[in-house]
């Protein structure tokens, strides 16, 4: 378990940062596109806020690389938390049996509860965002 748990830690946030450059590279993504940009038959969009008009016009290969990857940050960043909190879980317990002070770990239990709750509301919220996108 402590392997996969380290593996999509990894493997998750690689998938971010190739995602961040490739919406850098590309000039946008897909998922904002989709809401805020006009369709129109045979043409696709990405949406780049920094520009002065943020829709703006790409190829088909383009438009579905970011859909794809986004979608597949929404899908694996819940499990990069669940991954990062099953880590802190097990140096909580690997602290308290080495007798490190109770004080530290009950406000971090506090701390990672609230996070944890962080997590599944993102959860949701990605699953309501593709539901969205998908069925529109």
């Amino acid at each position: 378990m402590r392997k996969a748990a380290r593996a999509a830690l990894i493997l998750g946030v690689l998938n971010f940062v190739a995602f961040a450059s490739g919406t850098l590279i590309v000039g946008g993504d897909a998922l904002n596109a989709h809401s805020r940009c006009a369709r129109l038959p045979g043409k696709y969009y990405l949406w780049d806020k920094g520009l002065a008009n943020p829709c703006h016009q790409v190829s088909r290969g383009a438009y579905l690389y970011s859909e794809l990857h986004i979608s597949s940050v929404l899908l694996t960043w819940p499990f990069v938390m669940l991954a990062g909190f099953y880590e802190w879980r097990r140096r909580q317990f690997s602290m308290r049996e080495r007798g490190v002070g109770g004080d530290v770990a009950s406000s971090e239990s506090r701390i990672m509860a609230i996070g944890l709750g962080f997590a599944v509301v993102y959860f949701l919220a990605c699953i309501i965002v593709l539901f969205r996108a998908v069925f529109r």
